[in-house]
């Protein structure tokens, strides 16, 4: 990476500190994330910073180490990760943060300058939004077709609310009758028929809920 690539990326700094122009020595330095401190088992992020690693065949010194993030799927495990700086290296790929306003001119323009330093090669591009869009587009496919199916399953389970009320309602026809002449009011009824399935709803739903948090805590985690 180069000096702008942690401002660009909005790269949070846990000890240490990045890569800086104010430091002539940062070619010989190192930056990990927080799984590669495990590596080396340093004790922490802070134990870290000060320490060598061999990196290559070459002794490095590490400067800082950044918070964990998603480079990929929020399903996949964070990897150990090792931030050097190469300024004079033109391998791997350019990150550009251009404004929407007017992207067609700022390509342009940017192509321009590609054809100016790299006359023999040819200028792609991808917008990094949809390269992550094209990753969890599985996952949306998924989402929906689940979302789908839950929707039909309740629309089941109302069906059978309403038939089980509705066939309550008619076994017990001579009760209600009763019950209405000796004054009870319509509300009153009304919850007599359908307490039964409630509770079931009740109890499901209790059921349910150590899952639903169980699940919804992995997705917080990253799992």
């Amino acid at each position: 990476m180069d000096y702008e690539f942690p401002n660009l990326y909005d790269m949070k700094i846990l000890a240490g500190r990045n890569f800086s122009r104010e430091f002539s020595s940062d070619p010989d330095v190192l930056v990990l994330n927080e799984t590669a401190v495990q590596w080396p088992e340093f004790e922490s992020p802070e134990n870290a910073i000060g320490k060598q690693i061999n990196y290559w065949g070459k002794i490095y010194n590490v400067i800082g180490v950044t918070a964990d993030y998603h480079h990929k799927s929020p399903k996949a495990a964070f990897e150990p990760t090792i931030f050097r700086f190469m300024t004079n290296s033109h391998r791997g790929m350019y990150s550009v943060k251009v404004k929407s306003t007017d992207v067609s001119t700022t390509f342009k323009q940017i192509e321009s300058t590609w054809k100016n330093f790299f006359p023999d090669n040819p200028f792609t591009f991808f917008f990094l939004d949809e390269y992550f869009n094209e990753q969890y587009y599985a996952d949306e496919q998924f989402g929906n077709v689940f979302r789908t199916f839950t929707a039909l399953a309740l629309f089941v389970t109302c069906l059978g609310i309403f038939g089980l009320t509705a066939f309550n309602a008619s076994q017990r026809r001579k009760e209600i009758g009763i019950r209405k002449v000796l004054g009870a009011s319509v509300p009153t009824i009304v919850v007599l028929l359908v307490k039964d399935p409630l509770y079931l709803v009740a109890l499901s739903t209790i059921l349910m809920m150590p899952a639903s948090f169980f699940r919804n805590t992995k997705l917080d985690a990253g799992f």
